[in-house]
């Protein structure tokens, strides 16, 4: 059968589209979709998967900062349904990458009627969440104890817009985030909460007629994803060290066996045979867009692992903002650092002793977001 996301044929007893790794909807769901929605809505949306050419942003919707366009659905329908019907107008589910985006779209549903409001978020084979965009999935909301995958198949992304009475009223909260599967239930005792009558969903349009106009702010990036505009290393050992994408040299597992996908790795490179001190450092242009940067910082797998002391800093527009001792005993450490306003930001690591053999630092999921940071 068809797989709903990216149109490639599956066994029809696979539950995973081997191509996207998205879960497989039915061959007719589309078809079925169409014909109940125009019933329910006498709308007959256009039947491509996505409108020629800048969007029309329908009657009612809501643009926030000039360049995205939200309108709310109190119609029941299943993710993918929603989704297909979202497509067909030319947009997407909702997505949500920073805290004014979802302070912006909670604002649209909290006055509703509906329980829960299908975004455009969802989680691939691996168990690795992503938007319908493709852009990276920082920023969070999660409900308390969420994302669970609670019976096994909760794979798409949903906000409360009431707590939800089973998790308890002082624990879950309006406005958060939860799992659930395809077709909007949980189990048959939650069904006065978690059923397609309680359901609606949230649509957005990328207004692309704007892209013209300047944009101060911007979603979301992992670093790996941008080009440095300036960078500088130590070449008392011929220049190796650096910073890159994850994997660049010593590959994307830490010393505790972790495997990631997403980060920079920062080389700090030294001679295996003599002591010495090392350091490189990147910046990078962000011209205000960004106001914060988050991440976690391991050890990767490299020729020194036990003993060293080496300084991250990480310096916007001159100022230090975040500065951190690394040593085999600090490691891995979360990291959040606020970058608002920064139009150069520069990462520097450098060495405080000298040591000898290169030690490979993992930057992991290091993001830049318009979430908040201390």
């Amino acid at each position: 059968m068809p797989c709903f996301n990216c149109g490639s044929m599956s066994e029809a007893n696979e539950k995973f589209c081997a191509v996207c790794g998205n879960e497989i909807a039915p061959a007719n769901t589309k078809a079925l979709f169409y014909m109940i929605l125009t019933m329910l809505t006498g709308i007959l949306p256009a039947m491509s998967d996505h409108a020629a050419g800048a969007p029309s942003i329908p009657s009612g919707a809501f643009t926030f900062d000039n360049f995205h366009s939200y309108k709310v659905y109190d119609i029941g329908m299943t993710w993918h349904d929603a989704e297909a019907y979202c497509e067909s107008l030319g947009g997407h589910l909702a997505v949500i990458a920073s805290q004014d985006v979802q302070d912006f779209v909670f604002s649209l549903v909290k006055d509703l009627n509906k329980n829960c409001y299908w975004l455009g978020g969802r989680n691939d084979i691996t168990g690795n969440w992503q938007w319908v965009t493709n852009e990276p999935f920082v920023y969070t909301n999660w409900d308390y104890g969420e994302p669970n995958n609670g019976n096994g198949n909760e794979h798409y992304l949903q906000i409360y817009r009431v707590p939800n009475p089973a998790v308890g009223l002082q624990v879950s909260v309006a406005g958060k985030w939860n799992d659930l599967q395809n077709d909007c239930t949980f189990n048959s005792n939650e069904l006065n909460f978690f059923s397609m009558d309680k359901f609606g969903f949230v649509c957005e349009w990328d207004n692309t007629a704007n892209s013209n106009q300047p944009q101060n702010t911007a979603s979301a990036a992992y670093m790996e994803t941008l080009t440095p505009s300036a960078s500088d290393r130590y070449t008392g050992n011929m220049g190796d060290s650096f910073i890159s994408a994850l994997g660049t040299r010593n590959g994307k597992t830490d010393i505790y066996n972790n495997s990631y996908t997403h980060g920079l790795e920062g080389w700090v490179a030294r001679w295996n045979d003599a002591n010495e001190l090392s350091w490189v450092w990147n910046e990078y242009q962000l011209n205000g867009r960004y106001s914060s940067l988050t991440g976690l910082v391991a050890l990767l797998q490299s020729y020194n692992t036990t003993n060293f002391q080496t300084q991250l800093d990480i310096i916007g527009d001159g100022n230090i903002l975040y500065s951190m001792t690394m040593t085999p005993s600090t490691l891995p450490a979360n990291v959040s650092v606020n970058v608002k306003n920064v139009n150069i930001l520069r990462i520097y690591l450098h060495d405080n002793i000298a040591v000898s053999g290169g030690t490979s630092f993992g930057l992991i999921n290091f993001a830049l977001s318009n979430g908040n940071a201390p």
